[in-house]
């Protein structure tokens, strides 16, 4: 038998304990979680407290000063020096801190690296390159700052370059800035500590590992630049805090009336709050005053969504996110509208906000190019309707005559509006708006938004001409003739004859400008908007959707999206016969199959239990006609 191969005995069942313990810790402290819910402790210091402290147990009488105690009082204190194969597993098991992903990092950064130097002698393992490949997308909550607290407290002029290496590699890492303002106040004394340790060491000795064996690298220009990068950085937040010191809270709530079209996505910012307050809570409801309060946070005031999680038609409460107290609102629709509060968890509020989502389903086009002109203001007394337009966006294709246009919002002005409510101008308010009384919004409910289209050329950028493997194969392709090469990434797709189809623009909202084109085929918005033409079967949306109704065999081809004036994707379209294909419960048109079937068996069975009971109530009453034929007896 070879050596590797045999089994360490002593090491699994050192494994299967620390498995124990690690089991037993988890369902520990997970009591002494809901324990604190169930206490409804006033703070989160509160909370982390009883969780810190789930393994002390509480003393008895019998335990005396001087005593034996076979049960310690706190599981977590030494007993004594561990053996040498203790030592030995433990070091070796620190040797071999190498984790592969963000999660084995962190469990392992909590489970097993306690101290300060255990955890600074793990970063230096690590090394700068392989921390920013563990943590390219993002840094855990708190992470960051325990990382930066070690550093500062152990670093040696020895291991300079490698500590800037890590600064530099965490710095690159996704959402660093949204991190670091989310450190605590200690933490970004220890982040100034540690710049300031390192601008003082200077230079080091060309006997260790210096910056003078980098070419083109100076560690006193490095630590400069870091040292003014992380100045700036730290200025920032104190003038965010600044920012919440300077502007005081008013003293009666008061609402800012905002508006956006449908599938916006908007940010409410909280200028203001009490110096004490380290997390807001964000709230929302339909109408003032209601019952019905939902809650937009998860009470630590950092609820992280991305864009491109965001379904459409999702509900609210996966659709927000929370950064540097601000509430950011993806996918906006017309529900959406409403109020919202900047408070705390006691449902103290500090600022409020109005706001009014419009529909983009009656949506008004006007195109300049055909002397078309928008809407007019309505006046019903004193009542004013009109639109307040957006700027024009860029135009979304270049090279060729492509159109821009802006989205107009409708507002009123009438001096019957609520007090309560901040107004752009005097007496303005967009026309949802809770200021406005319902009677007055009754009015205004036909004025919809509008979408004003014209024309535009803009030359297109010019792009550095690709060298090294491209200019290898145009040589190579100079022999026969060149294959095609798309410009853009190209995505296939299959649809069914007689199937509807919606495309996309990867990466596209509603206020960017989006246009589409069928190969050589421009499809401007003049011929396909929605509603240009009642009979379309090829039209674009107003949230720059391409829309394909019935798909046909004519509908095969490559359709390019442009974004902001550049060509950014591609979808080629092919078209299939219906023929005979696997039915799924998944497939729409099965499920309303089987849905029709379901409700035509239910009519069928209410129908013969009704008739039936209806045939029972007349033979229990004796009402009954008899509609049986008599029969004659002939008479003698």
């Amino acid at each position: 038998m070879k050596r590797n191969d045999v089994i360490n005995f002593k090491a699994l069942e050192k494994e299967l304990q620390a498995a124990l313990i690690a089991d037993e810790k988890y369902k520990r402290e997970n009591a002494a979680k809901l324990r604190a819910v169930e206490q409804k402790v006033a703070s989160y210091e509160e909370f982390r407290g009883i969780v810190l402290a789930s393994h002390l147990k509480p003393l008895e009488q019998k335990d005396k000063m001087g005593g034996k105690r076979p049960v310690p009082w706190n599981c977590h204190t030494s007993q004594g020096r561990p053996s040498q194969d203790e030592t030995n597993e433990l070091s070796l098991e620190k040797t071999l801190f190498q984790p592969e992903t963000s999660a084995e990092f962190y469990r392992d950064w909590r489970r097993h690296l306690h101290s300060g130097p255990e955890r600074y002698e793990a970063l230096l393992q690590l090394g700068g390159p392989k921390l920013g490949r563990l943590f390219q997308m993002d840094v855990g909550f708190g992470l960051l700052g325990e990382m930066l607290v070690a550093l500062a407290d152990h670093v040696r002029p020895a291991d300079c370059w490698a500590v800037l290496g890590i600064l530099h590699s965490l710095a690159s890492t996704g959402r660093f800035t949204l991190n670091l303002s989310l450190m605590s106040r200690a933490e970004r004394e220890s982040c100034r500590a540690l710049f300031q340790k390192l601008q003082a060491m200077g230079t080091p000795s060309s006997e260790g590992q210096g910056l003078g064996e980098q070419p083109g690298m100076n560690l006193a220009h490095t630590t400069v630049l870091l040292w003014a990068w992380g100045s700036l950085q730290a200025f920032e937040i104190v003038e965010k805090e600044n920012i919440f010191q300077r502007t005081p809270c008013p003293a009666f709530l008061m609402f800012d009336n905002a508006a956006y079209l449908t599938d916006m996505s908007f940010e409410l910012p909280c200028p203001c709050k009490p110096e004490e307050v380290s997390a807001v809570v964000w709230y929302y409801q339909k109408h003032l005053g209601s019952s019905h309060t939902k809650v937009l946070t998860d009470f630590d005031g950092r609820v992280l969504t991305e864009a491109a999680q965001v379904h459409v038609g999702s509900d609210m409460l996966v659709r927000f996110s929370i950064r540097m107290f601000s509430l950011l609102v993806f996918r906006a629709q017309p529900e959406d509208s409403g109020l919202y509060f900047c408070g705390t968890r006691k449902g103290d509020y500090f600022y409020a906000y109005d706001v009014d989502i419009q529909s983009s389903e009656g949506m008004v086009a006007t195109f300049k190019d055909q002397g078309q002109e928008p809407l007019e203001d309505e006046y019903h007394g004193s009542l004013r309707v009109f639109t307040t337009f957006w700027e024009w966006t860029p135009c979304d294709r270049c090279g060729v005559r492509g159109e821009q246009w802006r989205i107009g919002l409708c507002y009123l002005q009438s001096p019957d509006l609520s007090p309560r409510y901040r107004k752009i101008l005097p007496n303005v308010v967009s026309c949802g708006s809770r200021a406005v009384p319902r009677q007055l919004r009754a009015k205004a409910s036909d004025h919809n938004p509008e979408l004003l289209v014209r024309s535009c050329l803009m030359p297109c950028e010019k792009k550095k001409v690709q060298e090294g493997v491209m200019a290898i194969f145009n040589y190579v392709s100079k022999v026969g003739s060149r294959p095609w090469l798309p410009q853009v990434p190209i995505q296939f797709h299959q649809q069914r004859l007689g199937h509807g189809l919606i495309i996309s623009c990867p990466g596209a909202r509603p206020e960017h400008a989006v246009a589409w084109d069928k190969d050589h085929q421009y499809l401007y918005r003049t011929q396909y908007l929605k509603g240009v033409n009642g009979s379309m079967r090829v039209f674009i949306d107003h949230g720059n959707h391409l829309h394909i109704r019935f798909t046909q065999l004519e509908d095969r081809g490559i359709y390019y999206c442009w974004r902001q004036g550049e060509r950014i994707a591609g979808f080629r379209l092919g078209v299939t016969s219906p023929g005979r294909y696997p039915v799924s419960f998944s497939d729409p048109e099965t499920r309303a199959a089987l849905g029709l079937i379901l409700i035509g068996y239910m009519l069928i069975t209410v129908i013969f239990i009704s008739i039936h009971l209806c045939r029972c109530c007349c033979y229990l009453f004796r009402f009954c006609p008899n509609f049986s034929p008599r029969l004659s007896r002939p008479q003698l």
